[in-house]
This record gives structure tokens, sequence and C-alpha cells, in this order.
């Protein structure tokens, strides 16, 4: 955006008519656009020399007011996803999602399907049964934005991510129902797979 923009953005409202917040919202939208694109909450917390909460605050109410499509949350979602260092805690799944926006999409995703996420000890890091995955994921790959979501997990899988999360499905499915029934985990993992391929 240029500044030229900026300003017409700005006087959409009406000069002077904006209050602090909303013009603080504003320019955190912007800034996201670019030179803080990418950048975890503490790194711009850093860079703003404000507060983590207020960071989490402005980039949420910058989400409500900018981004309309819930397409940016299901993007955000997935590169949470791919990028999770750990996947396993017992028979759950864990990654984080430090964006207030993309957590409360995934929130609606799953009470949706009747499912849930446990928040109890940290709002950021998201755990998950297998199942609660795998239901979300084909949702998903049956969704108007299945394309997006296999092109994210296709660049993923050169990277060797799709293999350790279909490896930790896998495992985590098995260690749940038993391994009298891995054959079975096993044809659905590879079903899921194909789907997530074609």
């Amino acid at each position: 955006m240029t500044m030229q923009d900026f300003i017409d953005d700005y006087l959409k409202r009406g000069f002077g008519s904006m209050n602090k917040n909303d013009f603080e919202v504003m320019i955190m939208h912007e800034l996201l656009q670019g030179k803080l694109k990418g950048k975890s909450n503490y790194e711009i917390s850093r860079k703003l020399r404000i507060p983590e909460s207020k960071v989490k605050r402005l980039i949420y109410e910058a989400n409500l007011q900018y981004n309309t499509k819930d397409s940016v949350y299901l993007e955000n979602f997935i590169d949470c996803l791919l990028g999770a260092q750990e996947m396993r805690d017992g028979d759950k799944i864990k990654f984080v999602i430090e964006d207030v926006a993309t957590r409360r999409y995934l929130d609606s995703v799953l009470k949706h399907n009747y499912l849930y996420s446990d928040t109890s000890w940290n709002t950021e890091v998201v755990v998950i049964t297998p199942k609660s995955l795998a239901t979300i994921l084909d949702e998903l790959l049956s969704s108007n934005d299945a394309s997006m979501v296999k092109d994210k997990i296709s660049q993923a899988k050169s990277k060797h991510k799709k293999t350790t999360l279909l490896k930790g499905l896998e495992n985590l499915l098995c260690s749940i129902v038993g391994g009298a029934a891995k054959d079975v985990v096993s044809m659905f993992v590879n079903e899921f797979s194909k789907k997530i391929d074609q």
C-alpha cells in the first residue's frame, strides 16, 4: 500500500474521526503485509517495543477488520500444523498457533464437527486427538479451499513434513486402537495420503 492509499483509507472514515486504537490497528495491518510478515509475536513485540499482549490484540483486531476471507485463517492453520516440531504427546497431537483469529477459526471448525481441542494450560498450544485432526483435514480436503490445502501439503512433502505428519498420525491412531488394528490404520492413512495427492 502506498502512502496515498493509506491516506485515502484514513479519509474514508472522515478526517479526525479515527480513534487511536483504530489507527494502530490500521498501521498493524499494513506492517503485517510488509516488514512484519511472518514474524512471531515476540519478534513483533521487540521490534515495536510493546507487550506481546498488545501485539496479539492488535493482530486479532486487524484480522477481524481487514481479513474478510476464512481462507487466510485456513492457510495460517495449515502452516502452523505443517510447521509443528513435535507432533506427539501421548495420544494427542500438539502444535502452536500464535494468531488469535486463526485459533478462533480452528475452534469454530472443531465445534462445527462436535469436536474440541484442549486449551486448559496454554491458549496458543493446540492439543487435539488424531481422530479430530483427521476429521478436520478430511473436511478441508472436500471444501472450496481443497486445492490450497493440497498445495500447502505438497510443498511440505518436498520438505519431508507430509511424511512426518502422516507417520505421526498413523502411530497415534495405532496407540489408540491397539496393535491389532494396525493394518486397518495403515490402510486409512494410505487412503488419506492418496486423497491429499489427488
